[in-house]
């Protein structure tokens, strides 16, 4: 019996020397922490986490604001019958997406950083005290966590933007309207974010989300962005559509060469009366060529402007008009992509409303 007591006691007092030895390695990966802290948190991490929600949501916001003047960068070179890029709304915004990404990249390292440096939690299992969360899993977990944060800031429209002179040939086409529907697509997830980021926002009493006016002003930002991004849409897909009604004048009549219709030095020379012909926008013609709801964009002469104001103007018109009817106005052709896109603008109009 006496012996059976003094294993017991050796027990415990190993276990003990174990779980003092955990204890003095815990407090030791808090104090690090509690050093990372005081480096990136000078003034108190929870009025640096308050103030860095606040500045993110204002720069997602002007993101979100800004990412539709991509659409507006390709135009129509008349004469030549080919799609150029503006160059000083390029340059423009490349440099804006540039810095919004920078936005995105630090609320990312934050994010990760409030991980890393949360107080370890300490359970009892089997007897012993230890960390709940390896440090390498908090950190893996915070990047699944940003899934929607790293979709938003792939360079795709960058990379569009840099690499567009090169798709010359007609194979590229493809790849084009690709890289085209997976940059209107991305667009999605900074939304989310906002929204995200906003519904987060509204669980601090001491947030910008607690003022009522802000609140209103908000929702009729969403109401103005939601217009200004469905008409720089109208726009781009207008310009999409004459050059696809170029194409199939090429293949279909011949006499000029079927090519993605990018202008550069090198133009391919091509049968402009037959472009002018098969596709009539002044006067129109239903039964040679259908544009649908963009024949009045086209018709306007937009698509071939570079006055961006005036060409924003009418269409952000555009958008706020048919949001506002929720779309009942537009007649779409029998082309199911016309027919999404009407959709597109009553349900967003129905949301909003």
């Amino acid at each position: 019996m006496d012996k059976e007591m003094d294993d017991s006691q050796d027990v415990r007092i190993s276990m003990s020397d174990a779980e003092r030895n955990i204890e003095n390695e815990l407090t030791k990966k808090d104090h690090v922490r509690a050093k990372i802290k005081k480096i990136f948190y000078p003034w108190g991490q929870h009025k640096y986490h308050l103030m860095l929600k606040n500045a993110f949501l204002v720069s997602c916001v002007i993101a979100i604001s800004m990412d539709p003047l991509f659409l507006y960068i390709p135009y129509i070179n008349e004469e030549k019958k080919c799609i150029q890029m503006d160059p000083k709304l390029k340059i423009a915004f490349l440099v804006y997406r540039c810095l919004t990404d920078i936005s995105y990249l630090i609320h990312i390292f934050f994010h990760t950083l409030r991980r890393v440096t949360r107080p370890l939690r300490k359970t009892k299992y089997s007897g012993l005290i230890g960390e709940t969360s390896p440090l390498f899993w908090r950190i893996t977990r915070s990047f699944i966590q940003n899934y929607i944060d790293i979709l938003a800031i792939i360079p795709l429209a960058q990379m569009m933007l840099i690499f567009f002179a090169k798709l010359r040939d007609s194979r590229y086409s493809s790849t084009r309207n690709f890289l085209n529907f997976l940059i209107i697509s991305q667009y999605a997830p900074r939304i989310l974010r906002v929204y995200l980021s906003w519904k987060n926002l509204g669980r601090i009493p001491t947030s910008i989300t607690g003022v009522v006016w802000v609140s209103g002003a908000f929702n009729l930002f969403l109401y103005i962005i939601a217009s200004h991004a469905l008409g720089a849409l109208w726009y781009f897909l207008a310009v999409e559509q004459e050059t696809t009604c170029w194409g199939q004048a090429c293949k279909t009549h011949g006499g000029c060469v079927d090519t993605s219709f990018v202008c550069n030095d090198n133009t391919t020379p091509r049968n402009l009366i037959i472009l002018n012909e098969f596709c009539p926008i002044n006067p129109p013609n239903a039964t040679v060529y259908d544009f649908g709801i963009f024949l009045d964009g086209l018709q306007s002469g937009m698509q071939a402007s570079t006055d961006f104001p005036t060409k924003f103007v009418q269409c952000f018109w555009w958008g706020l008009r048919n949001l506002s009817s929720f779309g009942q106005n537009l007649d779409t052709r029998n082309h199911a992509w016309e027919s999404m896109f009407a959709a597109l603008i009553s349900i967003t109009g129905l949301l909003l409303f």
